[in-house]
């Protein structure tokens, strides 16, 4: 088409763009594009600046032309002909020549400093890099590399421009070099992400594994033990008890049972002053049951060295350990996904080699997680139909970390009774003495 005349470009559903068309092969212009899920919401479209008719009527072409063509034009006049000089004022010679090797820089400025970081860090060339990314070899790229290389690559857009540079590569600057370098390899991003899970598989699964093994080790010690078992039972008859006291209609005010988050409140109910056996002021409801335990249900004191385990789960969620063996079926079925059809890009491309049998191990892996997981499940709903909590809102971690606040409390009540029993044992060991050298003293010599 000959100069000036108005070339569509991609049709939008907000309009067509029209852009004159250029005689001459020009300079381009790297864009860092709008996705298009979001340049319908902006000014550029909103305010239709994609069809300014007086900017594209009034677009100076020509000068356009001379001055960011990417050959020098010969110039009409014969001024500074014989000294090679451009259009533009530059000097002659080859195309690029204008402009130092590495002098171009298209990344963003942040990311550029980010990849020199990393770069001098690996202290790898480009190409040897590369190979390690083709062959997905550890010995190249240990997993900590990959981790920072992945950090500092650019988005796809961005690399979209570096790739769409048409000059001289030299003129790049390094960073720019090493990324037209690395990512014409076929799903780059899908290949690094799959040689980090598989790198850090074994890792996962042992993060994983823990907390499945504590839930179900503090819900199967908690439903099994008879001590907890005889002390609810003891805690259900003195709050009905106390509830029932003193009140015409007491029936009503009784329970069948209780929600175990019930059991910290023992430590806040106080004793009247001057109430109770122990020496200290108002000792509580829960120092009152550790007293009744010791003395009529003496077995039931250490109780809670039977639930060692509830310490752990509390610490532990079943919405965590779910999430983490969802993300490890999540990257399985993506490395899947990759290996259908793949086609490797050279005798030196090892992804399909190295990731089909790693994957049918870490699917069969995943597949006993699972397993575990649900076994965890089921436990936990039976612990909810034990003790009456509500599946749909069921929080582990809070479930146990209530009955685990419980046994530190039991434990700490414990040990003030001994310390007040070993104290009062002290004075009654004294007191004797005392008599003993009165009477000692009154005997006849």
């Amino acid at each position: 088409p000959p100069p000036g005349r108005l070339q569509p470009s991609a049709t939008h559903v907000m309009g067509e763009v029209r852009v004159p068309l250029s005689s001459v092969k020009l300079k381009p212009l790297h864009w860092a594009k709008i996705a298009p899920p979001a340049i319908a919401k902006t000014m550029f479209v909103r305010e239709r600046l994609y069809a300014m008719e007086e900017a594209l009527h009034t677009l100076p072409t020509t000068e356009l032309e001379q001055q960011f063509c990417q050959k020098k034009l010969v110039p009409k006049s014969d001024s500074g002909a014989s000294e090679g000089i451009s259009s533009d004022g530059s000097a002659g010679g080859p195309p690029g020549a204008s402009r130092a090797p590495g002098s171009v820089t298209i990344l963003d400025g942040q990311r550029k400093q980010n990849i020199a970081i990393v770069l001098r860090a690996l202290k790898l060339s480009n190409e040897a890099i590369r190979e390690g990314v083709l062959a997905l070899d550890d010995k190249i790229l240990a997993l900590d590399s990959l981790r920072k290389l992945v950090a500092v690559l650019p988005p796809p857009e961005e690399l979209e421009s570096v790739m769409a540079f048409d000059d001289d590569v030299v003129l790049l600057s390094p960073e720019d070099r090493f990324c037209r370098v690395l990512c014409d390899i076929p799903g780059l991003s899908q290949r690094l992400s799959s040689w980090i899970f598989k790198l850090s598989f074994e890792a996962s699964c042992e993060e994983v594994l823990p907390p499945l093994v504590a839930l179900s080790s503090g819900a199967r010690d908690l439903l099994s033990c008879p001590h907890f078992k005889t002390l609810l039972g003891m805690v259900l008859c003195v709050g009905n008890f106390l509830n029932g006291s003193a009140q015409a209609s007491h029936q009503s005010r009784l329970v069948h049972g209780f929600r175990l988050q019930s059991l910290l409140k023992l430590a806040d109910i106080k004793a009247a002053e001057g109430g109770g056996s122990h020496a200290a002021a108002q000792p509580s409801l829960l120092d009152f049951l550790v007293e009744w335990t010791a003395r009529d249900f003496p077995a039931l004191l250490q109780f809670p060295k039977g639930l060692s385990t509830v310490h752990e789960a509390a610490k532990n969620s079943t919405t965590n350990a779910k999430q983490s063996v969802q993300a490890l079926r999540t990257q399985v079925a993506a490395i899947q996904r990759s290996l259908v059809g793949y086609n490797p890009c050279g005798e030196s491309d090892l992804y399909a080699t190295k990731m089909t049998p790693f994957v049918e191990k870490a699917a069969q892996r995943v597949k006993e997680l699972e397993h575990q997981l649900s076994e965890v499940q089921q436990a936990l709903e039976g612990v909810c139909a034990a003790f009456g909590e509500d599946l749909s809102s069921f929080q582990s971690e809070e479930f146990f970390g209530d009955v685990s606040k419980f046994l530190s409390l039991w434990n700490s009540a414990v040990q003030r009774r001994e310390a007040e029993a070993a104290k009062l044992e002290r004075k009654r060991t004294a007191t004797t003495l005392r008599h003993q050298v009165v009477l000692t003293k009154k005997e006849p010599l």
